[in-house]
């Protein structure tokens, strides 16, 4: 393949630099030689050997050196959440990991900051119906990371009565952003098949599509909470768009 005409531009350009430089060094020794009283006419070999510069008499060589698509990469990666960076938290029926669902709004947070650092965004407090819906209670929270969002109300819910606790949460993309790599004991996360549901979970699974939210899928537990959650649609192919555990707002 030809080369681009930009890189045979900045060549011919590098190329001239260095024939003017030589130009004007042998310019400038014709004019030293023609000053000196006792020189004599060089001879074709002594003007040939002279045009050589010594290294007294050589230039910097930094406008001259290595172009500029020589330099060294940046020696730092963008970094990402992955399973890698963050310490692993199954998604369970009844909470996530060590945090479970009735767990006081500043325990579960406390935890959730320690591990993951602190949130994307926070809601603060807010009335109960709002636009995550209708909720719980006469307020609710819904606290961020990436695409993981827990969501705390003051009760009554099936986890608690009035306090301020947490008692929903759910895993979805979130545009612009990253998703951490959070799954069930199961291995079943965000991007999961109808197939690989169907598999793991067998008669426990129920898949239904309703008018309001499209295809839906839960798995009976023994647990308190429910895992539940959203399909791109109901062909074994089709993936998890969204996971939650616990029971979350009314629409």
């Amino acid at each position: 393949m030809g080369r681009h005409a930009s890189q045979v531009s900045s060549e011919r350009r590098l190329l001239g630099g260095v024939l003017g430089a030589g130009t004007i060094l042998l310019l400038a020794w014709l004019l030293w030689a023609i000053a000196q009283p006792q020189a004599a006419p060089p001879t074709p070999l002594d003007a040939e050997s002279s045009a050589i510069p010594t290294t007294s008499q050589s230039p910097p060589t930094t406008a001259t050196t290595t172009p500029p698509t020589t330099l060294p990469p940046p020696t730092t990666t963008p970094t990402t959440v992955t399973s890698t960076t963050v310490p692993p938290i199954q998604l369970l029926a009844d909470g996530l990991g060590s945090v479970r669902l009735g767990d006081s709004y500043e325990d579960a947070l406390d935890t959730m900051t320690e591990i993951l650092g602190p949130p994307d965004e926070d809601s603060g407090w807010l009335g109960a119906r709002s636009d995550f819906g209708i909720c719980p209670g006469t307020v609710v929270r819904v606290v961020r990371w990436a695409g993981l969002r827990l969501f705390f109300s003051d009760g009554p819910t099936d986890f608690g009565d009035e306090a301020r606790h947490f008692f929903y949460y759910s895993q979805s993309p979130v545009a612009g952003g990253e998703a951490l790599d959070l799954r069930t004991p199961r291995g079943i996360g965000l991007g999961s098949s109808v197939a690989e549901l169907e598999e793991v979970y067998g008669r426990s699974l129920t898949i239904s599509s309703t008018v309001r939210f499209g295809p839906i899928f839960s798995v009976e537990s023994t647990a308190p909470g429910l895992t539940s959650g959203s399909l791109t649609g109901i062909g074994p192919d089709d993936t998890v768009s969204l996971i939650g555990g616990g029971f979350g707002c009314g629409g």
